[in-house]
């Protein structure tokens, strides 16, 4: 094979497709498109998918499979599941010695996600042994390639990330990394609105991220001290004034917030910190919903204050979605050793509580909070300075190797929690929590992986993280 024998055939040139288009273009164009030792340029077509027949080329197509003619040739739709996608190599039958891989979603983000592992997953397992257990996936497209298939899709509805908003340096490499590790929600905390949100928000958008904006609901890590029926109507007001007039009018996708339970103590003056918090989110929500019918809120809840109360709990508004943060040890906590013995029936009580919820995972890169600087006002988020971002990079490296040896240890304990959270109908989210900032790193592609899928053995899946292309 040469480097023009191959095509792109697409669906639509939009949205999460366009992206999938442009991500797949980039990648095998790195294998394809340069000779060593020449300097020729060479390109690779990208077309409208029309016909297979008398191809020149090997083909890709892509595309939503409801809307591909070409694709529902040779996939049946039983065969791509909800939000999934089946990936598919075989030889062209109307094009001689000629190839074709299919990557049928079931959705515009499970199209990109199936372009994502047909570069991440599939070339990596198609590539062959050429001796000593060598492979060199570079060489891949330019050889004849085996019979392939692979269908995957989303365990948990919702793979979101938490963090802070000006710790990110660079939003599109930020967003088009979450993309790339199939995470489909991005949670954004902040103590003023950021000037560039509403081109965030698009941004995302176009790859299939949903943005949700983050603020204070009474947080503390002191509990309230003061905790009235009074302080807490007055808080009340203030929370919904600020998201009319702050956070509303910036776009976005939902509104996550916390209130006053990251502390360990579970009451303040004699009254349960859990009665007071759902007292609170109760009634702020329902005013919010009555301007904003439908919007999705996410009450962020740290378990510390609360985890002797869950029947207090229980009666958070049934549209509310409680994210469930420091649950336990490690990957609830990444500074603390794994608790199983605690950690796995208390991830099951949550899950039988039978309320729309989620859990968060830590052991991601954060904040020196000991030197925390609070935002000045509104900025400008990510765009950072070329000195910035090789700053933050050197500076952290050695702690990503500390974390990469965390969940290298500990990785098996989240797979097991994941996989009751998967094994759940009340979860519909998994959390990230960390600054993602930067290239991706070892312990957050583990993480992810573990976010999507818990179906594949714990083993096949650190094989699969060792081998994505884009980690050193």
């Amino acid at each position: 094979m040469t480097v023009i024998d191959w095509k792109i055939l697409y669906t639509n040139y939009q949205g999460p497709e366009k992206r999938a288009v442009e991500f797949l273009y980039r990648e095998m164009g790195g294998w394809l498109l340069r000779e060593p030792g020449i300097y020729a340029i060479h390109t690779m077509a990208c077309e409208q998918a029309v016909t297979i027949a008398n191809a020149d080329t090997n083909l890709v197509v892509l595309g939503c499979l409801r809307e591909n003619a070409i694709l529902r040739r040779f996939i049946q739709t039983s065969e791509v599941p909800t939000n999934g996608y089946c990936i598919r190599v075989l030889d062209n039958p109307d094009a001689t010695e000629k190839q074709l891989v299919l990557i049928a979603g079931d959705t515009p983000s499970a199209v990109l996600y199936g372009a994502i592992d047909f570069i991440d997953l599939a070339v990596p397992e198609m590539t062959p042994e050429l001796g000593n257990g060598l492979r060199f996936p570079n060489r891949t497209l330019r050889e004849k390639l085996p019979q392939y298939q692979r269908v995957s899709a989303p365990q948990t509805a919702t793979r979101s990330v938490f963090c802070w908003g000006h710790t990110i340096n660079d939003y599109r490499e930020f967003i088009e990394n979450l993309a790339r590790l199939k995470l489909n929600e991005v949670m954004l905390w902040n103590e003023f609105p950021p000037l560039n949100a509403q081109e965030v928000v698009d941004y995302a958008h176009s790859w299939g991220v949903k943005v949700v904006w983050g603020f204070s609901w009474g947080w503390s890590t002191g509990g309230c001290q003061d905790i009235t029926p009074e302080k807490l109507a007055e808080l009340g007001d203030r929370i919904v004034e600020q998201w009319r007039e702050v956070w509303r009018p910036l776009g976005g996708d939902g509104i996550y917030f916390q209130s006053f339970t990251e502390t360990k103590q579970d009451t303040t003056n004699g009254v349960p910190i859990a009665e007071s918090a759902v007292s609170l989110v109760n009634e702020t929500a329902g005013r919010i919903w009555r301007e904003a019918p439908g919007l999705r809120l996410i009450f962020g809840l740290h378990a510390t204050s609360v985890r002797n109360k869950l029947e207090v709990i229980a009666k958070t508004h049934p549209d509310l979605c409680i994210l469930w943060e420091d649950c336990g040890g490690f990957p609830y906590l990444g500074h603390a050793a794994p608790t199983p013995e605690d950690d796995l029936p208390f991830t099951q009580r949550l899950l039988e509580q039978r309320q729309r919820m989620g859990l968060v995972f830590k052991g991601q890169m954060m904040m020196e909070w000991q030197r925390f600087a609070h935002q000045a006002g509104p900025y400008v988020l990510g765009k950072a300075s070329a000195q910035t971002i090789e700053h933050d990079a050197r500076l952290v490296e050695p702690a990503w190797h500390h974390l990469k040896a965390l969940w290298t240890q500990y990785g098996e304990e989240a797979y097991q929690i994941a996989a009751k959270a998967h094994a759940s109908p009340n979860c519909e989210i998994l959390n990230i929590t960390g600054n993602l900032t930067g290239k991706i790193h070892w312990s957050t592609a583990l993480a992810a992986k573990l976010l999507w899928d818990t179906s594949t053995p714990y083993p096949e899946i650190l094989a699969q993280v060792f081998q994505l292309p884009y980690l050193q």
